[in-house]
């Protein structure tokens, strides 16, 4: 169960960290000119221009700081799972069983003594979050919910289904450190309530297991990126567990 438990936590920030690790130059480069009068038309255009462009861009950071919202955990209650800040919930059986918030916290490197205002500051500068962990009585069956704090700069041109793709070398390296092979990897459209979340279906295998997995995502608050990963051993029922998500109102 441990090995099952770590394993899910390694792969929690995968998406993500795939992206986030392939920085790219977004400036660019200019040729130096061959004239001196094209070098001037060009500086002539760069000054007509600069006042526009500066209000151009004060303007698209203004509209996403104010997009830009503060972490906020979900709650359990009833066996139904809800976090509003994802947009996200899950409605869950009596064989279910979630995380409390001590195990949440525990996962997040908090300690039990740290005072609400002190976890919101931590949660608040933290670059993972783990939000949500719910596992099935049989031991075979388990959600995990996190989210990766982007920053509202790589928020904005952020693809969800772009780093799943750029994802596979990192899922099959993370696999293959827990003793798995990895035997198919494909993208998907994972749709709840009619909306499409852009994901990944893994199939995976060890000596004596074989993991299904289904691992979709998010962007939320303006800095965020939320990482659902579904998964089953032996019998791939994860489609029934994708299932039971609902979208908050």
């Amino acid at each position: 169960m441990k090995k099952i438990i770590g394993l899910i936590l390694c792969l929690s920030f995968v998406m993500t960290a795939a992206g986030c690790g392939d920085k790219e130059n977004v400036r660019g480069t200019v040729e130096a000119s061959v004239t001196e009068a094209a070098e001037t038309t060009t500086a002539q255009n760069n000054d007509d221009s600069t006042a526009e462009t500066t209000a151009a861009l004060e303007e698209e950071t203004s509209e996403e700081e104010a997009e830009e919202e503060n972490f906020s955990f979900g709650a359990v209650n009833s066996n139904i799972y809800e976090n509003k800040f994802i947009g996200i919930g899950c409605k869950l059986d009596s064989n279910w069983t979630f995380y409390d918030d001590e195990q949440i916290k525990q996962i997040n490197n908090i300690s039990a003594d740290v005072l609400d205002e002190d976890i919101a500051d931590m949660i608040n500068s933290a670059d993972i979050i783990y939000d949500m962990y719910a596992s099935y009585s049989d031991g075979l069956s388990n959600i995990n919910i996190n989210l990766e704090n982007i920053g509202a700069l790589q928020y904005v041109s952020f693809d969800v289904a772009e780093n799943y793709e750029k994802a596979g070398s990192v899922l099959r390296d993370s696999y293959e450190n827990m003793g798995y092979s990895i035997d198919r990897m494909e993208p998907v459209k994972i749709e709840i309530d009619g909306k499409e979340f852009d994901g990944m279906n893994v199939q995976a295998s060890s000596d004596t297991l074989v993991m299904y997995q289904t691992l979709f995502g998010t962007k939320c608050g303006g800095k965020y990126v939320a990482s659902i990963t579904v998964t089953s051993f032996n019998e791939d029922i994860t489609q029934d567990i994708v299932d039971t998500f609902y979208l908050t109102d």
